[in-house]
């Protein structure tokens, strides 16, 4: 609405004719504004840091979210627009960098993707179009993730991803930026057992072995690879039971000359060990060629009974490599394992001890007897059916006696 201004002069006594100033007022289309952080004060512009924010990516890793869930889209003039730009700039990765967001949201409240062009070999733009509320924009930004698919050593820095909303009539606000810094991540150690890269292992240990068996039975075919690191700093070596305990006389235990940059420190209780010192992949293989498993128990523990019930008892040997870390990152682990399986033997045949006197010819009589079966435990039904051979073949000696005691006789 225009205005119009009257003036006039007045001396005290005679006052001039008036004047007459018309102010036209002309209607200003008004950008509309992004603000990511900060107090929201519509009558202010906001400052350069309230339209900034910063997100890190990590090589390997998941995308990250761009924008803050508190950012706020506002029009003094207007409650719609008509389309964004999202820019990203210094993608020094080139097409292995990628901007995503939910298409099917963004379909839903009217916002198309018009374009997704590669300007320059480190610049990608992506443009929306479409009428909708400043809220549906708002809804549709927030989905926009950054993500590097170069999964090895992706070049480290800065990108700059800019965001800019235009309205209705096209007039556009200055860009949001957001700071993407792509850091580089320590690796795991990659083991091979020799049966293929994470998967376990398997040994046989038989009842009486006195030497122990190797722990890596495919020693030949062992690979241990760094993708980042330098060196291997440790690998720890533990010896852990399922359904039961570990026996007394269970060990790991290392044979042979270790290399000489290691140093080894077993447990107490023989049940783990460490090989430690910062060296190459080859001196922790030798070490590894080295490491042994044993069971000195007479009869080592198959099964235990819980419950009334019999449950197996397993074995697992653990081993945790660990590198050196790369560039003050932490060092990575890795895990491996080893499972034991024993095989029992019956180590002698049972023994049958029967003591019989001239009365044992008599069927009424009771001879001695005793079974024991060295290096073997059974069953108290084991020990009925060996009982039951004892009286057979008691009978049939009796038999014996009494045939040779009628001989003599007659």
């Amino acid at each position: 609405m225009d205005r119009l201004i009257s003036m006039s002069v007045s001396d005290g006594e005679l006052e001039s004719s008036q004047v007459f100033i018309a102010v036209f007022f002309s209607l200003v289309n008004d950008r509309p504004i992004m603000q990511l952080t900060g107090e929201i004060d519509k009558t202010t512009f906001p400052s350069e840091e309230m339209r900034r924010h910063y997100v890190n990516f990590t090589e390997d890793g998941i995308a990250v979210k761009l924008l803050p869930v508190n950012m706020t889209i506002f029009d003094v003039d207007s409650t719609a627009a008509n389309g964004t730009t999202v820019l990203l700039t210094r993608a020094l990765d080139g097409q292995d960098e990628k901007i995503c967001f939910n298409r099917t949201l963004s379909a839903n409240l009217g916002i198309v993707r018009k374009s997704e062009t590669w300007l320059n070999s480190t610049t990608l733009e992506v443009v929306l179009v479409g009428e909708a509320p400043l809220s549906a924009y708002k809804e549709v930004l927030l989905t926009f993730y950054y993500v590097n698919m170069k999964t090895e050593n992706p070049a480290t820095g800065v990108r700059a991803v800019f965001f800019t909303i235009f309205d209705a009539q096209g007039a556009a606000s200055d860009p949001v930026t957001v700071d993407v810094t792509v850091q580089e991540r320590n690796d795991e150690p990659i083991v091979d057992l020799g049966v293929g890269i994470g998967a376990n292992d398997s040994i046989l240990f038989m009842d009486g072995e006195e030497a122990g068996v190797e722990i890596v039975s495919h020693a030949h075919r062992l690979r241990l690879l760094l993708p980042d690191s330098p060196a291997i700093s440790r690998i720890s070596v533990q010896l852990k039971a399922t359904g039961g305990e570990l026996d007394a006389h269970e060990f790991v235990y290392v044979v042979g000359n270790l290399p000489a940059s290691l140093v080894y420190r077993p447990s107490q209780d023989g049940k783990s060990l460490v090989l430690s010192g910062d060296a190459p992949t080859e001196v922790y293989i030798k070490a590894l060629q080295c490491l042994r498993y044993i069971n000195a128990e007479n009869e080592p523990t198959t099964f235990v009974f819980v419950n009334n019930t019999v449950v197996a008892v397993s074995r697992m040997i653990v081993l945790n490599v660990v590198d050196s870390g790369l560039h003050g990152l932490p060092a990575a682990t890795t895990t491996a394992r080893v499972s034991v399986d024993i095989e029992m033997v019956n180590d002698n045949a049972p023994v049958v001890t029967v003591n019989l006197s001239p009365d044992d010819c008599h069927p009424n009589s009771v001879s001695k007897r005793s079974v024991s079966a060295p290096g073997f435990r059974w069953s108290w039904a084991d020990q009925q059916h060996i009982e039951v051979y004892y009286d057979i073949m008691q009978c049939l000696l009796l038999i014996v006696f009494q045939t040779i005691n009628f001989l003599f006789r007659n």
